[in-house]
């Protein structure tokens, strides 16, 4: 074994946090392995044998099962396991079943190469069991999420495309990928996802948040501006790759019986991701870019309005000493030709209306965004 990274998770009936781990042998070649816990941070117990691993008899798997999410579906009374196979062909998404995860019926390629990082939602919508996953385009482009619909989990529509890099310098303008199967909550699904930025020591992996519409999850209804977790741990920072959190596996549990202070501190956390991505407090992309552009004309109607001012000053008569600066400054403001003044006068408009404090400001949101790291090829994330 040369390391064990990118586990899915799920808590059974009883309980029991279960893990299902990406173990990499010293040939690069992995496999999945579960391992439980009575209360998810202690007292592990690793199976002896890995549930899903390349076989004879399925190609597509050759070179590895990889980065699996894994989702309660209460209508089939199974977990689903989306995962990648690496065969090839390049990566692929797949599928497998399982009642207990002693064994699993595997469902087989669902998305054919190049396609990643799929998670499946926990119940139907319209009547469709849905398939978020990452394509990637033979003519290239930025790799975005997109869905696909099934209503057997074997025969898949066209994918559907649903949210992408952001441009520019954004934390996660290279490429995004889903985190775990997304979470229902009342204002929509709330999706927990990786977020790429390429720097000139290579890429930067962090974790964003969005929430995308019930009954319509093509529609994002909002997306937090900035990422809520990025590598800051020695082990986050160091290793095969380092400056990488990459999330697949969540879940979160009732407080039945808590301590009053143990339910404060939960309904806080609770509140906090909630108030992240709530629709109207939190500009859509679209929306985003737009302010953007507005605050780049802004900047620069104002940068040509103080050019003016000083190219008029240069052309004043010397001052006179007993003049009074308030006149000299209305002779000033009077002399500029008349489209200066209302670029000037519109710049200070645009730059009161966009105070620092706001959540959506173009220096708050790019300060500090320089932070460099390195990663492996992207066809293994």
């Amino acid at each position: 074994m040369h390391s064990v990274f990118n586990p899915g998770a799920t808590r059974l009936r009883d309980g029991t946090t279960l893990l299902l781990c990406r173990v990499e042998d010293r040939r690069g070649i992995s496999e999945l392995t579960v391992a439980r816990s009575p209360d998810g941070v202690s007292n592990w117990v690793i199976d002896p044998a890995p549930l899903l691993s390349p076989s004879a008899g399925h190609p597509q798997e050759a070179w590895g099962v990889e980065d699996p999410r894994i989702t309660r579906v209460d209508e089939l009374g199974r977990w689903v396991i989306a995962y990648t196979a690496y065969g090839p062909q390049g990566p692929a998404v797949a599928l497998a079943t399982t009642r207990d995860f002693t064994s699993v019926q595997r469902l087989g390629v669902v998305r054919a190469p190049e396609d990643k990082n799929a998670a499946l939602l926990p119940r139907r919508v319209g009547g469709d069991f849905i398939l978020f996953h990452r394509p990637v385009s033979v003519i290239g482009g930025r790799p975005g999420v997109w869905l696909s619909r099934s209503t057997d989990l074997r025969g898949w529509a066209a994918p559907e495309p649903v949210f992408g890099p952001r441009p520019g310098g954004w934390w996660d303008s290279a490429r995004v990928g889903i985190g775990p199967p997304p979470i229902e909550t009342p204002e929509g699904w709330l999706v927990i996802y990786h977020g790429v930025r390429d720097t000139v020591a290579g890429a930067l992996y962090r974790v964003g948040l969005l929430l995308l519409d019930l009954e319509n999850p093509t529609v994002v209804r909002a997306r937090a501006a900035e990422w809520v977790l990025g590598p800051s741990e020695r082990y986050e920072l160091t290793g095969d790759v380092p400056g990488v959190v990459h999330p697949l596996g969540e879940h979160h549990r009732r407080h039945d019986g808590a301590r009053p202070g143990q339910e404060r501190r939960a309904e806080r956390h609770q509140r906090d991701v909630r108030v992240a991505v709530r629709p109207g407090l939190v500009a859509s992309p679209g929306q985003q870019l737009e302010r953007d552009e507005q605050q780049e004309q802004a900047a620069r109607a104002l940068e040509r309005g103080q050019r003016d001012v000083e190219v008029l000053q240069d052309r004043l008569p010397e001052e006179r000493e007993d003049g009074d600066h308030q006149e000299r400054h209305e002779h000033g403001l009077a002399g500029r030709p008349a489209y200066a003044r209302g670029l000037v006068a519109a710049g200070q408009g645009q730059e009161q209306r966009h105070r620092p404090d706001r959540v959506h400001d173009h220096e708050q949101r790019h300060e500090g965004t320089d932070e460099e790291g390195a990663v492996e090829d992207p066809a293994h994330r």
